[in-house]
């Protein structure tokens, strides 16, 4: 592939030793290093997500802001130029974000895959790149492609490996303690470490292999020590252990939400539930916290909540239900408390009236904060509110018939999770 008004071939030079030692002796940090001293010019190497790899004479001004690339229109142009065409273009500088030079950004690509940005920066507007320069560049965009081949490589041995582990300790499918604890010295990994162990379902139309570095992107950035792997498609574990601080539940709420947000942005057609169990504090409780994270998520993904964060201990009396016969009682008292509002739905969908219920009780019956949660003006959830009352004979100011009602829609939700 030639790219077009740049003067750039990506596939002519051979592997030389220059390449040769960028490949297998330096790192981003590195060769971010080295290509900038020869050209003389600042240099920044980001990965496809814009997390810094590498820099080279880079104000730190020039780096401290959040990531524009996926919120300013006039940035996100120039982004998605180059992620469609995968040829670089001449960005101007931008003071706004204390940026006071132009540059030129390179994607770092292989085939159709594209892996990160090459920034080359010039005091010149537009930039002016030589012959002899150019071809230096060429060959750091080759061996930082390949590096990203091997990369790709090595993240996905390493998950066949850890993967292996995790799915004997989620499962419970190891003979003795002795094994998997010998099993997990090998890995480098301490099991008697305290650990939260966390479930991202990640549903969209993008290879496992990018959403897999989407979340280990996040995580680095924040210097988050965590272990990921893919559980099975779209399904990714995430175990985040603790060092001499504790890590508090809010604080993997926080983060739940965030990383959330980072791949929604990152990629705006998927959707992503994240849930959690109890804190691991031995290998026996990675099987009682997976177990207890995949029941707040099918919990998750029966209501209505999208792109959500849900903790096992929220579900509250819903997460004690474990035998048959007390799914048959508790979905019987639910069926039986919501039945008259189900039979009018089926006559008048439109009235939303389970739904309006729903989100009315979650928000502790404030009429303003439920309306501006369903986007609807007050009088009319009152109207709703007051039909939801005459349909089933019951009063909403009494403490005993919210909690009847909150409950039935618990477990109305969890229909068929329960089933199962």
């Amino acid at each position: 592939m030639i790219t077009k008004g740049t003067g750039f071939d990506y596939l002519s030079p051979e592997i030389d030793s220059f390449m040769l030692s960028l490949i297998t002796e330096t790192n981003s940090q590195g060769i971010a290093e080295r290509l900038g001293s020869l050209l003389g010019r600042p240099v920044l190497i980001e990965d496809k997500f814009f997390r810094i790899l590498g820099k080279f004479l880079m104000d730190p001004d020039d780096l401290a802001f959040t990531k524009p690339q996926l919120t300013d229109p006039f940035i996100k142009e120039f982004v998605l130029k180059i992620q469609e065409q995968k040829s670089p273009v001449v960005m101007p500088p931008l003071p706004q974000y204390g940026v006071s030079q132009s540059r030129t950004v390179f994607p770092i690509v292989t085939g159709d895959a594209l892996h990160g940005y090459l920034h080359i920066f010039d005091k010149k507007n537009p930039p002016v790149i030589s012959a002899e320069d150019r071809t230096i560049i060429t060959k750091v965009l080759l061996a930082l492609s390949i590096k990203n081949l091997i990369e790709d490589a090595e993240i996905q041995t390493r998950e066949i490996i850890l993967g292996n582990l995790y799915r004997k300790l989620i499962f419970k499918q190891y003979d003795s303690e002795k094994v998997i604890q010998e099993t997990a010295t090998v890995l480098n990994l301490d099991l008697t470490r305290p650990t939260w162990l966390i479930i991202a379902n990640v549903e969209g139309p993008v290879p496992n292999i990018d959403k897999l570095k989407a979340i280990k992107s996040f995580l680095f950035e924040r210097d988050i020590e965590a272990t990921v792997i893919c559980l099975q498609e779209e399904y990714f574990l995430i175990l985040i252990a603790e060092g001499n601080k504790q890590i508090k539940k809010v604080t993997i709420i926080s983060r739940s939400h965030h990383l959330i947000e980072h791949i929604v942005k990152c990629y705006s057609e998927t959707q992503c539930y994240i849930t959690f169990g109890r804190k691991c504090l031995q290998s026996g409780d990675y099987y009682k916290s997976y177990s207890e994270a995949l029941k707040a998520l099918d919990y998750l993904k029966h209501s209505i909540s999208k792109n959500q964060v849900l903790s096992f201990d929220s579900l509250g009396i819903i997460g004690l239900v474990t035998l048959p016969e007390d799914v048959d009682q508790m979905l019987s008292f639910a069926e039986l408390i919501l039945k008259p509002l189900l039979e009018y739905e089926e006559h008048t969908p439109s009235m939303q009236l389970l739904q309006t219920l729903d989100c009315f009780l979650k928000n502790d019956c404030q009429f303003k904060k439920t309306a501006n949660d369903l986007y609807v003006h007050a009088n009319t959830l009152r109207y709703r509110i007051e039909k939801i009352q005459e349909i089933c004979q019951l009063d909403l100011n009494d403490a005993e018939v919210k909690f009847k009602l909150y409950l039935a829609l618990k477990i109305f939700n969890l229909k068929e999770t329960l089933t199962k």
